[in-house]
This record gives structure tokens, C-alpha cells and sequence, in this order.
């Protein structure tokens, strides 16, 4: 697992940006909470700022909240992050990409995105499920690709790490 501190939570996320990714196709999925895998993944490119997170979604899981935190100590998710960027949604989504600093539809911006993200500091993308409890990925912006989504420390195809994930779900 590389440089990741104590994990309260399994990881794993996928996102959707408006990069020239053909992220449009990535709305499936990763189904057993049991599984060890990531189901969050994080794209962007460092020059122009834009960050999106994936998430690879059962077909049956709505995501009811994202953020992008600050880690401070070595629990992710805790109190003693500084939260940058939340947006929730009440009835949940069937979104699975999210461009950091945009609110889909049926979200609402909870924290606004005020500056860009810091590059100087380890940051996570943490998704909230009716399914799952707080899948993330740690990343810095550094390490950000724009044609590759980072998980769980790899670089894969964005729709390669979606397709992963199809595999993975009953039936």
C-alpha cells in the first residue's frame, strides 16, 4: 500500500471530468464492501488545476456526499482534516465523476472550493455511499495525470479501472 497511514475505511473512487478523457462511459461499477480494492480513483491535470474523482459504483449504490480533505494525522476522514471541498446530495446520485470545485446536479456545495487545491500538502478524495462508508484515495497534486487515474497508488486507464470494477459485481 505505499506511503498510506492507518485506514479507518476501505478505499477505493472514481470521478468525472471534463478533461479529454472519455470519462462519459465510466457509470459502472464495484459491488462487494467486503473486497479489499480501491473504488475511488483521482484525475487531473496539475497546470490547469482540474481535479476530478471517479467512483466505481454497484449498480444499486447512490454517492451521497464528496470531499476533498486535507490529511492531518493518519486517519482518514477524521475530524483533524480541514475539509476544501464538500458537496452532498440528500436522495443520493448516480453520478460516479465529479470535477472538484463543481456542484452536479442534486448536490449541494456544503464547502466551497475558496482557493486551489494546496500542491505542497497530502490531500485525499473521500465518497460517501448508501452502501459504503467512506471509500477514499490519498494523492498529492503532483502526482495527478490527466490521462491516467491514480488508485491506490497505480496508474491505470480510467475505463480500465472501471471495467476492473464491472468484473467484481454480482449479477
Amino acid at each position: 500500500m505505499g506511503s498510506r497511514a492507518l485506514r479507518k475505511y476501505e478505499s477505493g473512487a472514481v470521478v468525472r471530468m471534463t478533461l479529454p478523457l472519455p470519462l462519459a462511459t465510466l457509470l459502472a461499477s464495484a459491488c462487494d464492501p467486503g473486497l479489499p480494492r480501491n473504488l475511488v480513483a483521482v484525475t487531473g491535470d496539475q497546470a490547469s488545476g482540474i481535479v476530478g474523482v471517479l467512483y466505481a459504483r454497484c449498480p444499486n449504490e447512490l454517492i451521497t456526499s464528496v470531499e476533498i480533505v486535507v490529511l492531518t494525522g493518519n486517519v482518514v476522514g477524521d475530524e483533524n482534516d480541514q475539509v476544501l471541498w464538500e458537496i452532498t446530495s440528500a436522495n443520493g446520485s448516480t453520478n460516479s465523476a465529479f470535477v472538484v470545485g463543481r456542484t452536479p446536479v442534486g448536490f449541494v456545495e456544503q464547502v466551497p472550493l475558496e482557493s486551489p487545491l494546496p500542491s505542497d500538502k497530502i490531500l485525499a478524495a473521500i465518497v460517501d455511499t448508501n452502501l459504503r462508508p467512506q471509500p477514499y484515495e490519498q494523492f498529492s497534486l503532483e502526482q495527478l495525470r490527466a490521462d491516467k487515474a491514480l488508485t491506490d497508488d497505480a496508474y491505470v486507464d480510467p475505463r480500465e479501472f472501471v471495467g476492473q470494477t464491472l468484473q467484481d459485481c454480482p449479477g
